[in-house]
């Protein structure tokens, strides 16, 4: 598979990823970070994510609380 088909199977995923970036995005669902070569998946203090109790979330860059889960490329 060739990387412009590659791209083009990608583009809504990407699309969506911008639609919904944390930096920017206050709506609870906005819990991407648009990268270079794919994107970030952060979580909200609002998803109880479980074992995360002790878990620092902080702002940082970002338009709320936060915390790093996973990096999609």
């Amino acid at each position: 598979m060739s990387y412009s088909t590659e791209h083009q199977r990608m583009k809504p995923v990407l699309d969506t990823v911008r639609q919904l970036d944390i930096a920017e995005n206050p709506e609870p669902e906005a819990i991407f970070e648009n990268g270079a070569a794919g994107f970030q998946i952060w979580c909200t203090p609002e998803d109880h994510p479980q074992g995360w109790n002790d878990v620092p979330m902080d702002a940082g860059a970002f338009c709320k609380l936060c915390a790093y889960v996973a990096s999609v490329r």
